[in-house]
Parts: C-alpha cells; structure tokens; sequence
C-alpha cells in the first residue's frame, strides 16, 4: 500500500516549501503565492516540528525587554533526559552529544541549571546543560554571581585536566 509520508525525504510533496533565493526576491511566483506567506508556512511547519519534541519548551518572561520591562519575551530552550547514560543535550541548540552521558562525569563539563519556577511552557525534565555560565546568562537574560561562575570554570578546569591526563 502506497501512501504519502511527509517525513520521508525522497518524496515531493506540499511540505517542501523551503524557497530558492530567486523564490525570495521575487514578490509573487506563478501560483500567486507572496514570498511573506512562503515563509509564514515554513515557520509554522518549523513550529509545528518543535513542538513535537518532548524536551521542547517556550517560556515567556515579562521585564526582560531593556525598552518596555513590561513587555513578554519568548525564551526557547530544550531539556534532555534525566536517564543515566542518555547523550546530554544542548539546552539552546537542541543538539544532543553522544559522546557525554547523563550521570556520569561528562556532566563537568557542562553548565548544569534546574529551572523549577514553575513557569507555564516547561514541560518533562528541566534539567538543562548549557556550555558555560555565561552563555546561560545570555540566553536566559539574568546575571549570575561571580562565585558561582568561578566554582564551575573550576570545576571544568579540574575536568579537562583528568580527562587529558588518561589521554
């Protein structure tokens, strides 16, 4: 039986909707589609796509807008398993690290927040691994304390010197 997958790469179908440049530049293409409901389509399918990942999550937080302290900002983050020996997970890019496992001591390596606000939008596990503590600070629009930044660059630095020394 034959049917249509629109997860299958090979087959052409109305969910290939990625515009060429030409399709871009142009204001209207043949079938009188604009370029600006182009795109709205492909950021609904990419909407779409996000939130059928578990470990997706969109918070909004109000005051972290520097022009309005009243205005809501959308913050996007992914968490990854709390399961011992799952590849640890970027909390910004989604991307997950097969080579660093829950658990263990890959963790070091990773700045590790548990965000239990509470906030609607978090979802499953909000356990969190960004790169560093200041790219935490970045994404998350909030300042941590010195102490804390020097403990983990530390507690890094520990790390990658026992992980050169076995090399």
């Amino acid at each position: 039986m034959y049917y249509d997958d629109p997860y299958n790469p090979t087959l052409e179908n109305e969910y290939d909707v990625v515009p060429s440049r030409a399709d871009m530049m142009s204001v209207a293409d043949s079938d009188s589609v604009t370029v600006n409901s182009r795109i709205l389509k492909i950021r609904k399918l990419t909407d779409d796509l996000k939130n059928e990942d578990k470990g997706y999550c969109k918070i909004k937080r109000m005051g972290l807008n520097s022009t309005n302290p009243y205005a809501m900002t959308s913050i996007e983050i992914y968490s990854g398993s709390s399961m011992p020996g799952c590849a640890i997970r970027n909390a910004i890019t989604g991307v997950r690290f097969p080579h660093y496992k829950v658990g263990t001591r890959d963790e070091f390596m990773f700045f590790k927040v548990g965000i239990a606000t509470g906030e609607k939008g978090l979802r499953g596990n909000s356990t969190f691994f960004f790169d560093n503590p200041e790219q935490y600070e970045r994404h998350m629009h909030c300042k941590l304390d010195t102490t804390t930044k020097s403990e983990w660059a530390e507690r890094n630095r520990q790390e990658i010197l026992i992980r050169n020394s076995k090399e």
